[in-house]
Order: C-alpha cells, then sequence, then structure tokens
C-alpha cells in the first residue's frame, strides 16, 4: 500500500530510475521505500517533500560546455535544462550516498544523505557549488569569444548566477549582477 503512495510521486519514480543499475529497478525501489521509512521514523518528515526538496535544492542551474576557439578549447558557462539538472542532483545524492561510512546499509545511507541536502549541507550541495563556481570563473570567456553586444542575439540569455539562491533568469536583477551565459 505505501509503495503504490509513492510510485505515484514524480520525483520518486525519477530517482527509482536514475538509481537503479543493470535494469535492476525492482531493487532500487525497495531500497527506497526503506529510506523513506526511516526518514519518516526517525526524522519524523514526510519522505515525499524531502525528497523533492533534496531534488530542487541540490540541482544546478549552470553548467559549463566545451568551445574551440583560436586553437584552445574554453569552457563557456550554459544554462543546464531541467531533465538534465534533475538527473544530475539524483546522481550527486546516490553518490553521496555511497560515499558515507558511518551507517550500515544503502538506505540508512540514502536516508541520511537525503535528510541532509533536505537541510541544505551534503555531498551533492558541494557539488552543486563546486559547479555554479567554475561556471562563473569561466564567465570571461563568453565576451571574449562572442564580443560585444551578443545580448541581442536570441541564443544568448542574462540571468542572476548564484551558487546558494538560484533565480531563473526572465526576472529582473540589478545591473551589476548579470551574467551573459551561452546557450547550446
Amino acid at each position: 500500500m505505501i509503495a503504490l503512495i509513492y510510485d505515484k510521486n514524480v520525483y520518486f519514480s525519477k530517482f527509482v530510475s536514475v538509481s537503479s543499475r543493470q535494469g535492476l529497478r525492482n531493487r532500487s525501489h525497495t531500497r527506497l521505500v526503506k529510506a523513506c521509512s526511516i526518514l519518516r521514523q526517525v526524522f519524523n518528515v514526510n519522505p515525499l517533500d524531502v525528497i523533492e526538496k533534496a531534488i530542487k535544492t541540490a540541482r544546478p542551474l549552470l553548467s559549463v560546455r566545451g568551445k574551440r576557439h583560436a586553437g584552445t578549447i574554453r569552457s563557456l558557462p550554459c544554462y543546464l535544462p531541467a531533465y538534465s539538472s534533475n538527473s544530475l542532483a539524483v546522481r550527486w545524492i546516490i553518490e553521496g550516498a555511497n560515499l558515507r561510512l558511518t551507517e550500515k546499509t544503502f538506505s540508512e545511507k540514502l536516508a541520511a544523505e537525503l535528510f541532509e541536502v533536505f537541510k541544505g549541507s551534503g555531498y551533492a550541495i558541494h557539488k552543486r557549488d563546486a559547479l555554479h563556481q567554475l561556471a562563473l570563473s569561466n564567465r570571461a570567456f563568453v565576451s571574449k569569444i562572442h564580443g560585444r553586444g551578443d545580448e541581442r542575439r536570441s541564443r544568448y540569455k542574462v540571468g542572476l548566477i548564484s551558487a546558494r539562491n538560484a533565480v531563473p533568469y526572465f526576472r529582473p536583477q540589478p545591473k551589476a549582477l548579470r551574467l551573459r551565459c551561452f546557450k547550446i
């Protein structure tokens, strides 16, 4: 009965599909159901809310892509689509759970990692911050490769990028915090 409630959630099914190895979806499903029961019993929180907020918190807005310019490959910051950023967040959460040494079973490790990401710390948050920092450090290459005035072209977007507070690019922002990004 409990497993049927979880199966209707989009983030739960995304987590199961990304975390399954060698086509064993049933094993990853039971591990995630056990992790949800641990979240409910030990931490006294709604597991579906924890999974949803953990994925939304850990997903990156920016990534870097290589672009060849003058014989060298430059790393240009670009926006990630929602499906790619969700997959990255789930992969990072699973990777952080695998690296944990304090818990015994994978379900306990996954529950602890989900709760840490839910609270705003953890391996996935550090990976997201590192990726955003890399994108911010490479933002100077956008103007070098594409020149001035590229905000007018349709394939470039202007946005505020912050590792802590991810704000979509279509909101009005202060002029000092604007960043040009290369869109694929």
